[in-house]
């Protein structure tokens, strides 16, 4: 004969013994005296499930904003020199429209990170709203404007590297390049915002046990800027972008050991920029796709690679030779 023994367990770590059941005779006997449990109250009747909001916290957006800023601002004050004095600035490898546009990239693009961080603890909804259609049309311009800069030059050094003298009037045409790649990305980012507009939504993750009580359970979830197509806008955006950075750096491997001259920039240089631009751009897309689940590493991670490739650009074009 065997006796198992029936127990209800309180909401504390102890239990109280409520019946026995034998299995000789299949009967059950429960004890009649009053129940009473020892914990701080009543038992549980199912698993309790606590929230847990991650988002970016205040100090780390802090520290990555002062970065952002003191990127804009160098930015800018490179800017004002190129527009103010640019007879006397080394324009070192094309027009200063070129230097400009370049710049104008870093600047929104850096300018991005300011609104990556920010949540409904800061933000209203429609202000956040704003402010997902405001960071994707920064990013997204400033990453093409940059790169249009950057691909223009690569392309005419090896356009002067390469053909022949009597082809070199082709090189008149590469001023539409810019226009072109910026253009196509406008018409992508426009009807993503008619079509299927960015909302703020809320993401629902795992569950994790809880380990000073096994009945408790924490459901960690995230807000995040979203569409109901997504990944098709993201693959339509990626699809026309990395064939372009890779051409970009199939010019750049081949004119990488060119020498122009002193008056114009090192190729070099001008190739470890496109070069910069392309692996930072895959490295913060694969990034951010791997830690969607985590806000903070998410933009902690992708706003050091955004900034340190504007910053290396910086240095390397428009530092001290």
């Amino acid at each position: 004969m065997q006796m198992f023994s029936l127990v209800c367990l309180s909401s504390g770590d102890s239990g109280v013994l409520v019946g026995e059941f034998n299995t000789s005779n299949q009967q059950v006997r429960l004890m009649t005296q009053l129940l009473k449990f020892k914990g701080p109250g009543p038992a549980k009747d199912k698993t309790l499930v606590h929230l847990q909001h991650r988002q970016v916290s205040l100090i780390l957006y802090t520290l990555i904003s002062s970065v952002a800023t003191g990127t804009i601002f160098i930015t800018l004050i490179i800017l004002c020199i190129v527009i103010i004095s640019h007879r006397r600035w080394p324009l070192r490898s094309g027009s200063s429209s070129q230097d400009e546009l370049l710049l104008l990239g870093l600047l929104l693009s850096s300018s991005s990170v300011l609104f990556s961080g920010l949540d409904r603890t800061s933000l209203p909804d429609r202000t956040l709203e704003v402010l997902c259609s405001v960071r994707l049309w920064t990013l997204s311009v400033g990453h093409t404007a940059g790169f249009a800069a950057l691909f223009t030059r690569t392309w005419r050094v090896y356009c002067l590297c390469s053909i022949k003298k009597k082809q070199r009037t082709r090189l008149q045409e590469t001023g539409c390049v810019p226009l072109w790649i910026l253009l196509l990305d406008v018409f992508v980012l426009t009807f993503w915002q008619i079509l299927d507009p960015l909302r703020w939504v809320v993401l629902q993750h795992s569950l994790e046990e809880y380990l000073d009580d096994q009945d408790i359970l924490i459901r960690s979830y995230s807000e995040q800027c979203s569409s109901t197509n997504m990944d098709l806008w993201l693959t339509a955006v990626y699809g026309y972008k990395a064939p372009l950075l890779g051409l970009g750096c199939f010019l750049a491997w081949n004119i990488r050991t060119a020498d122009l001259g002193p008056p114009a920039v090192s190729c070099a240089l001008l190739a470890l920029s496109m070069f910069s631009m392309t692996v930072f751009s895959m490295s913060g897309v694969s990034g951010s796709v791997l830690t969607s689940s985590d806000p903070s590493v998410q933009f902690c991670l992708c706003s050091v690679l955004l900034l340190s490739c504007n910053l290396l650009i910086l240095i390397g074009l428009f530092g001290p030779q």
